[in-house]
């Protein structure tokens, strides 16, 4: 087959579609070299220029749609796709070009999340349309739909109306990185380079409200423990100034720690290093830092409800998230039982086997040879 990709973000972001684009594609040309691949972008950034090694074909835009690659992305694609004899595309990150049914190309789509329908308020009005127009588009032009989770999925079907019988769940996994060896030199280098001195809990998100962080301080602060620090990893957003606002208030300027920069190089050591990971999100599309914790041996409390327990599986434990009691509850069992985080450890480590490559890739492929043989919903 000759598959073709939105490759707009592997080439493009460093973020969790980035992440995932790269490794779908990655993932695919290593398990089957046989097919022919083909990625679309409208620009190249250089880190990313080789994040696959050979067996792929860079397709981007020529004369004047140099100038203007978001157009032609959208608009213009679906012809270049047809013209290079592409049998199926895939757009990676809720999107199809609109000109996509011009030729006899199949179509799958893989949507992540609708959070913007659900959390309106954390978006501007002007982008909260756009997603929608253009999702609930590629959502009637697809002839398969893949949803990162069930949670997707049932939203897809909610909000835009899309039989659930037209939707699969495809998982996804983490990075490599996350699933090598971490030596305890490797950790001590992190400790030292980011001045772990205490144990710590660690949590790693974006800082913003839909990822409650304020009720895990509140959680972290009813420990009264202070042979423990708590450790906040991601970028800020405003929601960041009402925590600093908390902290202060409440004196625990010295034990709880925000790092908006650490080098993404050093994440599995950093989560090799906790005690214990907290992810107390309100809503994901699947929660990739759960199971980065988990293939880095980390015991880990996420949230009931939403798509949680599809990443965490049986092996973490699980709090209202809106209860930091709940929180707290499951926090001081973990930190009391070293049997119960050495068997959540372990167990972690054997959930995330189902997330492996070697399982996903065949499901995907399978896809595509299902979409082309039924010749789609069209």
């Amino acid at each position: 087959m000759k598959i073709g990709f939105d490759a707009k973000r592997a080439f493009n972001n460093n973020t969790g579609l980035g992440n995932y684009s790269r490794y779908i594609i990655s993932s695919l040309v290593k398990a089957f070299p046989e097919h022919e691949y083909l990625l679309y972008t409208p620009k190249v950034q250089e880190r990313f220029k080789d994040f696959v090694q050979g067996g792929v074909e860079i397709g981007q835009p020529k004369g004047l749609a140099k100038r203007f690659g978001s157009v032609w992305r959208s608009m213009l694609l679906g012809r270049r796709v047809a013209r290079d004899g592409v049998d199926i595309y895939h757009g990676l990150s809720h999107e199809l070009p609109y000109d996509i049914n011009k030729g006899n190309v199949k179509t799958v789509l893989t949507m992540h999340d609708l959070i913007f329908v659900r959390y309106p308020e954390l978006y501007k009005p002007f982008d909260r349309k756009l997603y929608f127009k253009k999702y609930f588009k590629s959502c009637q032009l697809a002839d398969s739909i893949i949803a990162i989770s069930e949670q997707t999925r049932q939203d897809v079907h909610t909000f835009f109306g899309v039989p659930l019988e037209n939707m699969k769940v495809h998982y996804q996994d983490c990075l490599p990185m996350f699933q090598q060896e971490i030596t305890e030199a490797t950790k001590q280098q992190v400790r030292k380079k980011y001045g772990f001195e205490k144990e710590f809990i660690l949590c790693v998100g974006t800082v913003e409200k839909r990822k409650n962080q304020l009720n895990l301080i509140k959680a972290f602060r009813a420990l009264e423990d202070n042979k423990l620090e708590l450790v906040i990893v991601g970028r800020p957003t405003a929601y960041r100034t009402e925590l600093d606002a908390y902290v202060q208030e409440h004196g625990l300027s010295n034990r709880v720690r925000f790092i908006t920069d650490a080098d993404f190089i050093d994440f599995p050591a950093i989560y090799a290093s906790a005690k214990l990971f907290v992810y107390p999100s309100i809503f994901e599309g699947f929660g990739i830092p759960i199971i980065e914790a988990q293939n880095c041996g980390v015991p880990v409390i996420t949230s009931t409800g939403s798509c949680f327990s599809e990443a965490g599986g049986d092996s973490a434990l699980y709090a209202d998230p809106n209860r930091y009691e709940d929180l707290l509850e499951q926090m001081k069992k973990v930190l009391a039982d070293e049997d119960l985080a050495k068997k959540m450890s372990e167990g972690g480590k054997q959930n995330v086997l189902r997330f492996r490559p070697e399982v996903t890739m065949p499901q995907l492929m399978e896809v595509y040879k299902e979409t082309i043989r039924k010749g789609g919903r069209k």
